[in-house]
């Protein structure tokens, strides 16, 4: 089950029609009325779902002023009943408007690495094997940093912005040198075909954008936007490497769109 927008209510009724169900793999978002809670499903699953061995689950939550107490929900799956009886593992994350609880490994193909106010990793479950299955990534470079935990080893997609335009804020960030190395560090960019660079990133050297091409040997599509693409076109050795790799070029431009330097 996938964007499930049923509240707790109805998607327990749905469920108890399946008590031999062995399997559950679900995800939505909803605000902090949504089916989150953990000793519901608690009582749900002891209750109703007997035979349930492998539960799978993903929830993003918006937030408000009113609801950032939605920690304490987080934290009812860390009992017993969670980690010990069936080792249904999870980590959690709180954002500024936004929250996620995930179980391990994470589910989903898509990612949003975004700076984080708060988050809980469990101890005990090794980090390598955690994201295997994302393949898109969203990339806010102002969470970039050399001491990441996580590692993405198969992400083919990655969209680079800052955390301004991720909020809808227009205002310029620089893309530099060093976040290479952090992507490098946390992102196996060999496996990396497509690179969206949205507006709000800044890339002053073409140097940079020369060393990007260089260090994604499989890169073959691109997304950038026309102002940030005509600053490279002066650079004989990049233009080279653009036209031997880039098979799939999306270039936009909205002369409206203006952004502003921090």
């Amino acid at each position: 089950m996938e964007y499930c927008g049923l509240d707790f209510k109805a998607l327990a009724e749905f469920l108890k029609l399946m008590p031999n169900l062995t399997n559950l793999i679900i995800s939505g978002t909803n605000d902090i009325n949504g089916p989150f809670n953990a000793d519901d499903w608690k009582y749900l699953i002891i209750a109703s779902l007997p035979y349930l061995h492998t539960f799978k689950f993903k929830w993003d939550i918006k937030l408000n002023s009113q609801n950032r107490a939605i920690l304490d929900i987080f934290q009812q799956y860390q009992t017993d009943f969670w980690l010990n009886k069936h080792s249904w593992f999870t980590n959690y994350e709180i954002h500024r408007e936004s929250a996620i609880i995930y179980t391990i490994p994470y589910t989903s193909d898509h990612y949003n690495l975004i700076p984080i106010e708060n988050k809980h990793a469990n101890p005990t479950i090794h980090t390598s094997g955690i994201f295997n299955n994302a393949k898109n990534l969203i990339l806010v470079i102002d969470a970039l940093k050399n001491d990441y935990p996580y590692y993405f080893p198969t992400v083919e997609s990655t969209t680079l912005m800052n955390k301004y335009t991720f909020y809808g804020e227009r205002v310029y960030r620089q893309f530099e040198f060093q976040h290479i190395e952090y992507m490098k560090a946390i992102v196996n960019l060999s496996n990396l075909t497509h690179l969206c660079i949205l507006r709000g990133i800044q890339i002053e050297s073409s140097a940079i954008m020369l060393q990007m091409l260089k260090e994604a040997p499989k890169l073959s599509s691109m997304k950038i936007d026309a102002p940030l693409l005509i600053l490279f076109l002066d650079d004989a050795e990049l233009c080279k490497y653009l036209n031997e790799k880039i098979k799939n070029l999306n270039i936009y431009s909205d002369p409206g769109w203006s952004f502003i330097k921090p």
